[in-house]
């Protein structure tokens, strides 16, 4: 917490935003005419001359969103009030990057995040942001936008959320995202589109879903999705490409664009014993996407995924006081019926196998992906009255697509000589910031390659 002549800006992990209220009083340290302030009242009525606050259950805790000790004051192993954390109404808040807290059943910008293989995502170096509006009139609703941007990625998301008094309620989202996707680019051989461009894939779209807890430990999700995709040779074209230069189709219809609409189930059981800087327990998140066939592509397939994450305390050795965890992970997933190259398994990267590009692994059907690390302690340091903690990790990761590479429409994979399994190993730099952890990490491959990477976030 930064303390200013205004108040204090407050970093809210468990919430996963920043929240402020505008002051009027000139902060120094800011140098600016206004300053950003934060309250959350200590008790349910709150402080005197605050206005009505409402329920934090009823407003920002998205599902898989718990309080722990560091946030409410109580111990963890009590049951928790959710009523003694409140904000204020209409409060700003902003959060850097743009998926959604699982489970979310939405696509686009803010998709599932049970297993990051899933091909909608961005390549080369790219950030986000999402800026919004909690507990709207004091309605118990929250209004945001994300926006995503890089050197091959552009996009936004603009998200509605409505908050009911039993921990559910809904959301409906409107997603526009055009990049170059990780299953038509990296491998060994380049392909591009006739003309030598990048194939960038076009997503636009929006959906609707229903969240609720089914447990104080269970999440569930259920939402429908609609989207319009088409690969293009640039951010603004209207030119749409149906095959890659070596005669590929680069979609399911033979027009360059499809149509895909999907029920889609998201699930999450988390009994971790810190949401945001675990050590110990373990999380499932699981998922089910079923597309229903309309218009010209009549795409048809059914879609299982699951990640599974066990956290064992484990204390090998390591440089300062704190925790020393082992993190065990394995996810999977197999798309039953037509296999779209853009909703496809894409593997190798920082979310998958490290020591490789984004999606220079691989792209099939089907998934297996396995990674152990070790995570310990080495220093800290202060800055801005904030400290820093800064740790290390040691890590193993294992992928495969377990053959089933021709298996997706165009057979991007082998097009571009991807290998299909592979082996990455390393070390990592974890520094736990206001923000959230920061990693860098340096791997290498089983190939002879390698790769650094700095990623905002936990991996898993």
């Amino acid at each position: 917490m930064i303390l200013t002549p205004a108040g204090a800006f407050s970093w809210l992990p468990q919430l996963g935003w920043f929240s402020f209220k505008l002051a009027t009083t000139l902060s120094p340290l800011l140098l600016a005419t206004a300053s950003w302030a934060q309250t959350i009242p200590a008790t349910e009525a709150g402080p005197p001359g605050e206005l009505p606050s409402t329920q934090a259950q009823d407003l920002v805790l998205l599902p898989g969103d718990r309080p722990n000790e560091s946030f409410t004051g109580e111990d963890p192993a009590a049951p928790l009030t959710l009523s003694q954390a409140q904000i204020d109404p209409n409060s700003f808040f902003f959060s850097f990057g743009l998926t959604l807290p699982p489970p979310t059943a939405l696509q686009g910008a803010a998709r599932p995040v049970t297993v990051p293989a899933i091909s909608n995502q961005a390549v080369g170096i790219s950030g986000g942001i999402r800026v919004g509006v909690a507990n709207l009139g004091g309605n118990g609703q929250a209004i945001s936008l994300g926006v995503e941007g890089g050197k091959k990625t552009l996009g936004f998301d603009l998200d509605f959320r409505q908050f009911l008094e039993d921990g559910s309620g809904y959301a409906v989202n409107v997603a526009n995202r055009r990049g170059v996707e990780p299953e038509f680019d990296r491998g060994d051989r380049e392909v591009n589109l006739p003309g030598g461009s990048d194939p960038f894939v076009h997503r636009l779209g929006g959906g609707v879903e229903y969240f609720r807890p089914l447990s104080p430990d269970v999440d569930v999700a259920l939402g429908l999705s609609y989207q319009r995709i088409s690969v293009r040779d640039s951010f603004f074209t209207r030119q749409i490409q149906p095959i890659d230069e070596l005669g590929n189709p680069l979609t399911v219809s033979n027009t360059g664009q499809d149509d895909l609409l999907t029920l889609n189930l998201a699930g999450v059981w988390d009994r971790r014993d810190d949401p945001q800087l675990p050590t110990t327990g373990y999380r499932l998140l699981f998922g089910l996407d079923q597309a229903f066939p309309i218009g010209n592509s009549s795409i048809f397939f059914n879609r299982l995924s699951a990640n599974y994450t066990h956290l064992v305390p484990l204390n090998l050795f390591g440089f300062a006081p704190g925790p020393r965890t082992l993190v065990l992970n394995l996810q999977g997933g197999t798309l039953i019926g037509d296999a779209p190259p853009y909703e496809s398994f894409s593997l190798g990267g920082s979310s998958s196998v490290r020591g490789y590009r984004e999606g220079a692994l691989g792209t099939g059907r089907s998934f297996v992906q396995a990674t152990a690390e070790y995570r310990f302690p080495a220093f800290a340091f202060n800055v801005f009255d904030e400290d820093i903690d800064v740790g290390g990790s040691l890590f193993v990761d294992y992928a495969s697509d377990l053959g089933s590479a021709s298996g997706v429409i165009g057979n991007p994979a082998e097009a571009r000589n991807k290998p299909g399994n592979g082996l990455g190993y390393g070390v990592g730099i974890r520094a736990l910031t206001p923000f959230g952890p920061v990693r860098f990490e340096f791997g290498l491959n089983g190939d002879g390659g390698s790769r650094f990477s700095v990623n905002v976030g936990d991996r898993f």
